[in-house]
């Protein structure tokens, strides 16, 4: 290293000094400067993307903690919205539209009469809580099946 150690380096004070005194010299021949307008413009552009990481850093920090949050409390599901929902209407149906979700209904067999009836896929029979009631199930195809006294029906008459 030279006498002036790292003065003329990129950024060093003596880069600076000559800038500002070659502009001197070109101002006083009646020329335009070039150090000082171009440090102005480097120094705007660093400040700009400055700006930009800073926003970015707090883009990334906002995504972050709402992905958290996400993860600390997720938003409940249709199951569970649909089984709270049921549970304060009726405890028994909300049991049962669980389990209907977890074995969907088909159509089958019933072994005891050879009658076709409505059974969940697992083979377990659809039978509610109080036959008394009429609960609905919609099926696959669309249609919609009732339990009226004991027995399924197309309608909620039990006819």
């Amino acid at each position: 290293m030279g006498m002036f150690g790292n003065t003329f380096a990129p950024g060093g004070t003596g880069r600076s000094i000559a800038g500002y005194v070659g502009d001197a010299l070109l101002s006083m021949s009646g020329r335009s400067p070039i150090y000082t307008p171009l440090m102005v413009e480097q120094r705007q552009q660093q400040n700009m993307l400055a700006r930009q990481a800073s926003q970015q850093n707090l883009e990334y920090q906002r995504q972050l903690a709402l992905r958290q949050n996400e993860v600390q409390n997720p938003l409940p599901t249709e199951l569970q919205r649909n089984y709270q929902y049921l549970k304060g209407v009726n405890p028994t149906l909300a049991e049962s539209y669980l389990k209907n979700q977890s074995d969907p209904v088909t159509l089958g067999v019933d072994p005891a009469t050879g009658q076709p009836t409505f059974v969940h896929k697992s083979g377990a029979p659809i039978v509610p809580a109080n036959n008394s009631n009429v609960i609905s199930k919609k099926m696959p195809n669309g249609d919609t099946a009732y339990w009226v006294n004991g027995a399924w029906y197309d309608n909620p008459e039990g006819k």
